[in-house]
């Protein structure tokens, strides 16, 4: 009876050893399903004692190792699959993965490339390596891969995305376009993508269909203070100045910004509300920020000129200011003239608004030039400015052709 016993039990056993790998492979393959790493390395130990050359119980065993942290075990085990990988793709992909988490870019793109040369049909392969040509800046060789993996029918949203940032780079905009909409079809939920096509949007004046894109982008909680900047300039453009001064009022109150342009912004949006005394104290903070930003200074002069005579020697100032820091600003030698011509120096205004006509012609130029020679009594001069700003198109000077031309 003992005698049957231990003959039973040496059967078991040498039936339990003798085990074939692929059992083991796939018993192993559960555990690691469920990232029961310790137990799959056991089932994968026994596989590769079965069959030390197996590949796929190699692989398997050097992820469990990575999973593990062991890395220099796990880097072993991948060589060694590799070696024997035969025409086996996945080795030198799950190589890649591990080459690609170390931080050895050039390593993965070579292991990528041979599972490819294995597998053409594989599509993390050609994605997986995508990123890595686009993350050294390799775009032209990046697009080819993911538009082999687009034919393969990837449904990675990031895919679409970063194709769409190199087509923008590209100046292919309507493909960006495209492709940022395929993106937010496959992922909704990403502010990114609506931002950077709004983006898109924005650079090509479409100023409606960039709002909406960055009002998604603000609703999925996107806080860059790009978001708010451009979205500020789109409502601008279309005449929403409350909305702008909001995204503005958020940049300065929130974010602290200290951007001469978000000031500049702000300015422009409250003269244009006809808000003028605030829009000067903006240009000033722009100009503050920001010396010598003769957009500002003019700007702010203008808003002098509007706030009326007791501003006028502040309109002077920055014009003057402006011409100084550059000689050839056509709407200071015009605000000059304005000035001059408000306060009754005629002669004076009539010789900045031929600097202004000079540096560009424009019917309003002549036509104030003209009242400067009317009142300087000097006929000649002033019929010849008020026919060429009727010529341009001024209703006003060909009603007073009439009058004062004869």
């Amino acid at each position: 009876m003992m005698y049957r016993l231990l003959l039973f039990a040496f059967i078991i056993t040498k039936f339990c050893i003798a085990q074939p790998a692929y059992i083991l492979i796939e018993r192993g393959s559960e555990h690691f399903a469920k990232k029961a790493y310790a137990d799959a390395l056991i089932e994968f130990d026994k596989a590769i004692t079965a069959e030390p050359k197996n590949a796929k119980a190699l692989c398997f065993r050097a992820r469990c190792k990575q999973a593990l942290n062991r890395k220099d075990e796990a880097l072993k085990d991948y060589n060694e699959a590799v070696k024997n990988a035969g025409k086996e793709f996945s080795p030198y992909f799950f190589r890649a993965i591990y080459f690609e988490q170390n931080n050895k870019a050039d390593d993965a793109i070579s292991d990528y490339t041979s599972a490819i040369n294995l597998n053409a049909n594989n599509t993390d392969c050609f994605v997986n390596r995508g990123f890595l040509y686009f993350n050294k800046k390799q775009n032209a060789d990046a697009n080819k891969d993911f538009d082999t993996a687009i034919k393969l029918g990837t449904k990675n949203a990031k895919v679409f995305a970063t194709k769409a940032k190199i087509e923008s780079e590209n100046n292919a905009l309507v493909s960006a376009i495209g492709s940022y909409t395929k993106a937010i079809a496959l992922d909704a939920n990403t502010a990114q993508y609506y931002f950077e096509r709004g983006e898109i949007y924005f650079n090509q004046k479409k100023y409606k269909e960039a709002i909406v894109d960055f009002n998604n982008a603000a609703n999925k909680n996107l806080k860059e203070q790009k978001l708010f900047n451009y979205r500020a300039q789109a409502y601008i453009n279309q005449g929403k100045y409350d909305e702008a001064l909001t995204d503005l009022n958020t940049l300065i109150v929130t974010y602290k910004s200290k951007d001469a342009q978000v000031f500049f912004n702000s300015g422009y949006a409250k003269f244009l509300k006809n808000d003028w005394g605030n829009a000067a104290k903006d240009y000033g903070k722009a100009i503050s920020y920001k010396p010598g930003y003769i957009e500002a200074i003019v700007e702010r002069g203008k808003c002098y000129l509007l706030m009326g005579k007791t501003k006028y020697q502040l309109a002077q100032t920055d014009f003057m200011q402006a011409l100084k820091l550059q000689p050839t600003c056509e709407e200071a030698a015009y605000g000059m003239g304005k000035v001059f011509f408000e306060t009754s120096k005629f002669e004076q205004a009539a010789e900045y608004l031929s600097k202004s006509i000079k540096m560009r012609p424009d019917a309003t130029t002549y036509y104030l030039r003209s009242k400067c020679y009317y009142k300087l009594k000097k006929n000649k001069e002033c019929c010849n400015d008020l026919e060429k700003a009727a010529e341009m198109g001024n209703g006003e000077a060909k009603k007073d052709i009439a009058l004062v031309c004869k």
